[in-house]
């Protein structure tokens, strides 16, 4: 049984890996000046073309709320799904001890180039650091999902806990799903049908001919996260909204 359990986290952690490293090779080519044109599919077929030019902003470009969240950091940080640095750089740069990981080799390599000091290849649902480790964990890029689903992420929450220090904090970025456009509020409706998550997408990355294989992402409302971070040792402080059409927002997050 554990055997099998085993095998089935690395099958997922190694489809992430996949999928990343097809992204990793757009942020690489970004990186080096060149054009670059993301496709993102939705396993119902929804198609959304993306640039990684987000992940290259500078702070004076962040979001207000962004910025907001940013004043909550303290002690040894941690940024899960850290990119090609956007948040992790400026951190560093205001003399926080910073460490990045990430699923995608070319996108730390990217980090590394543009200065991050330490960043590692590691899966969000195997943290090896040991216990009391860090006292801020950041989860932007609507990383509070990275696991999958709600019991993926339940387990993640348990494995933040161990790590972070007596007083640490998670600050957290993600989206409430549906928002206000019919073709988002049909997925759900299919989400529940299959019987998921409701707020579970499956998705796949596409860039210059290449698909990574498919890998499952969590969004949650306001009211999920707290009821997520209740039952794991957690609480949620306060919410930081953002865009309102888009629904996302971070949530400011402490232990129990």
């Amino acid at each position: 049984m554990c055997g099998e359990r085993s095998l089935a986290i690395w099958r997922l952690v190694r489809s992430m890996q996949e999928s990343m490293d097809v992204f990793g090779e757009a942020n690489r080519d970004y990186y080096e000046g060149k054009k670059v044109n993301v496709t993102i599919t939705r396993d119902d077929g929804y198609v959304d073309p993306f640039s990684p030019e987000t992940y290259f902003r500078s702070y004076p470009d962040f979001d207000l709320y962004e910025k907001r969240a940013l004043k909550h950091v303290k002690g040894r940080v941690l940024d899960v799904g850290c990119g090609p640095g956007r948040i992790a750089l400026y951190l560093q740069r205001k003399a926080f001890k910073i460490t990045g990981i990430d699923c995608s080799k070319a996108t730390l390599d990217v980090a590394k180039m543009r200065g991050l000091k330490d960043c590692r290849l590691m899966d969000a649902t195997k943290l090896q650091f040991k216990p009391g480790t860090f006292g801020t964990v950041l989860m932007f890029g609507n990383n509070f999902g990275i696991a999958g689903s709600k019991k993926k992420t339940r387990r993640m929450l348990r494995d933040l806990h161990r790590i972070t220090t007596k007083n640490g904090r998670i600050i957290a970025q993600t989206i409430t799903p549906g928002g206000h456009r019919k073709h988002h509020r049909d997925y759900l409706q299919w989400n529940l049908e299959r019987g998921r998550d409701i707020g579970l997408v499956t998705l796949v990355f596409e860039y210059k001919g290449r698909k990574g294989k498919p890998w499952d992402f969590l969004l949650v409302s306001p009211g999920e996260m707290m009821e997520l971070c209740h039952e794991t040792g957690w609480k949620v402080k306060d919410i930081l909204y953002g865009d309102p059409e888009i629904g996302n927002y971070i949530g400011i997050i402490e232990k129990d």
